[in-house]
């Protein structure tokens, strides 16, 4: 549908519904994007580069913008105050001034690219539900580990048979760029490492072992790096089964100490019968002398 060469000597093929290629110059071979890039679906509209080296990709579900390394991309749509997600075929202006201009479906766009804010402290992510067993807990479902909304909680206490299988929902909130937010989860005191779930809003637990875990979240825009995004926590404690747990210990220390009571108990009696028939047979033996 669209080429484009780039400051890099990069050519940029845009296609109808099979994403966006280029070509190296050198190679002359044609590449895919990587698949860690938010850049999938509909076809490509146009392709443009601004006086900051960024591309701008617009396509028939949204806006995109691929940095500078094409290394990530951010995507805007009418949650991010665009008036459509569709745009016209070969429809985009870079002015002498570095202002964009865009044709849509629904009027014309424009802006300036340097502008454009992306604010990680917007990404604040905050938790929805606790499902465990496929129910929705609150305050008031029975036998639950909520006494306040789960967004205000900061520690759970999970029994064993909870444990099991529970789920913890989330989202980031945050004015604008919905649709280009990732997110990371880690689970301290299992696994210490990040994990990229990418767009994925949702925690599950499955049969953890007993003791305390620390799950963090974080979420940001690809692009703007993970270091400063801030974290969401909630600490969970899942508590052993009854048969592990300091009640059963007792029980098994007591059930010990009887056993080993009756047992001494019974061989005391054992002795004290035999030492009592000795006892007799010598005093038989002497009467009869």
């Amino acid at each position: 549908i669209c080429l484009y060469q780039d400051s890099y000597g990069k050519i940029w093929v845009g296609t109808d519904n099979v994403n966006l290629q280029y070509i190296d110059t050198e190679g002359l071979l044609i590449h895919n994007l990587s698949e860690n890039i938010v850049l999938s679906g509909g076809s490509v509209c146009s392709i443009v580069e601004d006086n900051d080296k960024q591309l701008w990709i617009t396509k028939s579900n949204g806006l995109y913008k691929l940095n500078k390394t094409r290394s990530t991309a951010t995507l805007f749509t009418t949650e991010d105050g665009l008036p459509t997600n569709q745009f016209n075929y070969a429809s985009t202006l870079i002015a002498k001034n570095g202002r964009m201009y865009i044709g849509s479906t629904n009027g014309l766009i424009s802006f300036d690219p340097q502008k454009i804010d992306n604010d990680t402290t917007h990404f604040i992510v905050s938790l929805k539900n606790l499902v465990i067993d496929n129910v929705v807990q609150t305050t008031e479902t029975e036998n639950t580990p909520l006494t306040a909304e789960l967004d205000k909680t900061e520690m759970i206490t999970l029994t064993h048979d909870q444990a099991r299988s529970f789920s913890i929902e989330y989202v980031a909130i945050s004015p604008g760029n919905a649709n280009s937010i990732s997110y990371q989860t880690r689970l301290l005191g299992y696994n210490d490492k990040w994990g990229k779930v990418n767009k994925e809003t949702v925690f599950v637990g499955s049969n953890l072992p007993a003791g305390k875990y620390t799950l963090q979240i974080r979420a940001n825009i690809p692009d703007l790096g993970w270091e400063n995004a801030p974290m969401k926590e909630l600490v969970i404690v899942i508590k052993p089964p009854f048969y592990k747990s300091t009640y059963a210990y007792l029980i098994y220390l007591i059930l010990i100490a009887l056993a080993i009571y009756f047992v001494q108990r019974l061989i005391n009696i054992r002795i004290q019968d035999k030492n009592e028939v000795r006892l007799a047979n010598m005093e038989n033996k002497r009467l009869i002398k």
